[in-house]
């Protein structure tokens, strides 16, 4: 296998700031780092035309006006088609707003989409044969540490009903299963060196809610790697639809007003972060990355081919009035599965997925390009809940239909099997 990598800051900042992630910002100060990054990661094996690239932007979302121009460029230049590229956002509730097509985002410069894609642009215009790595990659996966990452849904009472009904509303549940695991890709050269990580977990980076641009956890894990192991480090968000940071509390003398009547009224809730939480987040994650690099025979090699399986897919609305066409890539490499999906995925297709295939390790690649708004299991449509209301913000009538989501989860087992069969042969 060879393969390229590379990271850019994003050093540009919009003139009229209008930050995607949150609808209302505190005067806290802030907790991540303010170099928003875009990171690209180019896999090639032997096969002629055989490519994988990945493209992560310190971002919300991932509007088309960013991706296709990409696309057409990677074409027309090196005849890597659109079925061999995935974007991914990390995800970063406090970066500059791209995605005109989220309701929240009022305001969008265009001129910092044009100066992502020029950044974009300037790095595959400047790769040649000379900069790939003649090498392999080998895969592993860990369990994230304990109680950093927990469920926010649970059925309790809702402030917006005076606390008189009960529903899934966001509040922390331990007894939700999710995905609590870090998937780890060491990309060695010919001398066994390790010459850089991706890792790949899932969880909504929340902690900064200030009015200044960051990076949230990525930034700080990435620069915390890079630094105890003197290895770059590159992140991939995973299917975070339901899952974020584990820290709560039952103190009423920890919260203001408002928060002490959630406490009162459904026992535990989510605290505001502090820089102790932020930082314990961050080095217990990058403690157990750490932990994992130290015997590298015991991390297991996949091959080199690179296997796809990339198909169209439909959902529709409660009310039939509204359908909604996208892509979902999937791509194996050994016993590796990559499925990138353009939504908020809910942990509970991954959870679905690994326990369909155990022989494998499921890279859960969710906020792709074109963002369809979130993606809730079949089961969690009945259940309600953000991930399942707030439909209407990203271009939906109402709810997306569960017959819809069931068919869509198991053409999508389907599609999964299809590929590991090709690895058979």
């Amino acid at each position: 296998m060879q393969f390229f990598y590379k990271r850019l800051r994003l050093d540009y900042i919009p003139i009229e700031l209008n930050l995607s992630g949150f609808t209302s910002r505190t005067d806290n100060k802030r907790l991540g780092l303010s170099d928003l990054s875009v990171s690209v990661i180019w896999l090639k094996n032997a096969s002629p035309n055989s490519n994988l690239i990945f493209i992560s932007i310190d971002t919300l979302y991932i509007p088309l006006e960013i991706s296709n121009p990409i696309y057409m460029y990677l074409m027309e230049n090196y005849h890597v088609t659109k079925d061999q590229i995935v974007f991914n956002a990390t995800h970063t509730h406090s970066a500059p707003a791209l995605e005109k097509r989220f309701r929240f985002n009022k305001k969008i410069d265009n001129s910092y989409i044009a100066f992502i894609i020029n950044e974009i642009l300037g790095i595959f215009s400047k790769v040649s044969g000379h900069d790939f790595i003649d090498g392999k990659m080998l895969a592993k996966q860990i369990l994230m540490p304990k109680n950093m990452i927990i469920s926010r849904r649970k059925k309790g009472f809702d402030i917006r009903s005076l606390y008189l009904k009960r529903k899934t509303i966001m509040l922390p549940n331990g007894d939700n299963e999710i995905d609590d695991s870090i998937r780890l890709l060491l990309f060695l050269d010919g001398k066994n060196k390790v010459k850089f990580i991706v890792y790949n977990f899932s969880c909504h980076p929340v902690f900064d809610d200030c009015s200044e641009p960051s990076s949230d956890f990525i930034g700080a894990i990435n620069r915390k790697i890079n630094k105890q192991l003197n290895i770059p480090a590159f992140f991939l968000q995973g299917f975070l639809g339901d899952i974020r940071p584990n820290f709560t509390t039952s103190n009423l003398f920890e919260v203001d007003f408002i928060n002490k009547t959630k406490i009162l009224m459904n026992g535990v809730i989510f605290k505001p972060f502090q820089k102790k939480e932020f930082d314990l987040f961050c080095v217990s994650v990058v403690d157990s990355i750490q932990d994992s690099c130290k015997n590298i025979n015991s991390i297991l090699t996949t091959n080199e081919d690179i296997k796809s399986n990339n198909k169209e897919y439909v959902l529709v609305s409660e009310t039939n009035k509204v359908s909604k066409i996208f892509y979902v890539k999937i791509y194996l490499i050994g016993n590796v599965i990559f499925i990138s999906i353009p939504a908020e995925v809910t942990s509970t297709y991954y959870v679905n997925l690994s326990n369909f295939f155990p022989n494998y390790i499921i890279f859960p690649l969710s906020l792709a390009e074109n963002i369809i708004g979130y993606l809730p299991f079949y089961k969690e449509s009945i259940e309600g809940g953000y991930e399942v209301d707030s439909a209407t913000n990203y271009g939906w009538d109402s709810k997306i239909s569960h017959t819809s989501l069931k068919d869509f989860y198991f053409d999508l087992c389907d599609a999964v099997f299809d590929l590991t069969k090709k690895g058979l042969i």
